[in-house]
């Protein structure tokens, strides 16, 4: 018969060892994540994919203002310089005085002129004193900034400033005429050739084909006479021999006084 002792400390051998189950180990542990920590992560997911698709909406969107406010701005421009090259004032639509570096409109005070390129200017302010620079701008701020050795050396109240005289050498005169004539790069109305002039400017003639008073420029008087030829004036008989400024049978574009171009007399040939 088994001894009792053997039995119960048998029994109690086995209580003492280590119960033989496999432990479960945390959900969390070893970064394994919980079915609700999935469950967020995948809302953040499409929260952080809404907003970026929602950015490239706003951005797509700023970019097409942006580019429709430029063309706007591009076409408002180019509206103002065609306006302007037809001789008339882009703000009120009077005809403009034109001159070789100014154009002026006495209907409501536009105006549009180049200042010497090296200065010098020179402000005559209200209690006397003067500031000498090499340029100056007008702000909209109300001031006036005076620049020389491309720095700034004084900032004037407009209120301040009487009046403003700019410099123009002679050198700085021929140099600017010069480049005016190069920059034209005219053709001849007739024969399509460089129009190209020589010291008391080019070949023209101020004619009103239609509407409106046009201006031709002409390589030379032979090519000037071609012209009138064939194309007889249309507005009254006399167009080509009337001086602009006593007509009023068309709308004028040009003042012949005094024009960049110079005038060859309409009905006469300096050859």
């Amino acid at each position: 018969m088994a001894n009792v002792f053997d039995i119960l400390g048998g029994k109690g051998r086995r209580s003492q060892e280590t119960p033989d189950v496999t432990r479960v180990p945390d959900e969390n542990e070893h970064g394994i994540h919980t079915e609700f920590q999935e469950e967020e992560i995948e809302k953040n997911l499409k929260v952080l994919e809404s907003a970026g698709i929602q950015a490239e909406k706003i951005e797509r969107k700023v970019e097409k203002s942006v580019s429709e406010s430029l063309e706007l701005l591009g076409a408002d421009a180019a509206k103002r310089i065609h306006v302007i090259s037809r001789g008339f004032c882009p703000d009120c639509g009077t005809k403009l005085k034109q001159h070789l570096y100014t154009n002026i409109c006495l209907g409501c005070g536009w105006n549009q002129y180049t200042v010497p390129p090296k200065g010098p200017i020179v402000l005559h302010l209200n209690d006397g004193n003067k500031v000498e620079g090499d340029t100056c701008y007008n702000l909209k701020t109300g001031d006036i900034l005076v620049l020389k050795e491309e720095v700034v050396i004084a900032r004037v109240k407009k209120s301040a400033c009487d009046w403003i005289h700019y410099n123009w050498s002679e050198d700085d005169l021929i140099q600017k005429k010069d480049q005016h004539l190069k920059e034209q790069k005219q053709v001849c109305s007739w024969c399509e050739g460089d129009a190209i002039a020589d010291e008391d400017g080019f070949s023209v003639i101020y004619i009103a084909l239609g509407t409106y008073q046009n201006r031709y420029i002409f390589c030379g008087n032979d090519c000037l006479e071609a012209f009138r030829d064939q194309y007889p004036s249309r507005v009254h008989r006399n167009c080509y021999e009337t001086d602009c400024e006593e007509c009023n049978m068309c709308v004028k574009r040009y003042d012949t006084t005094w024009d960049s171009y110079q005038v060859v007399q309409k009905g006469k040939s300096s050859s």
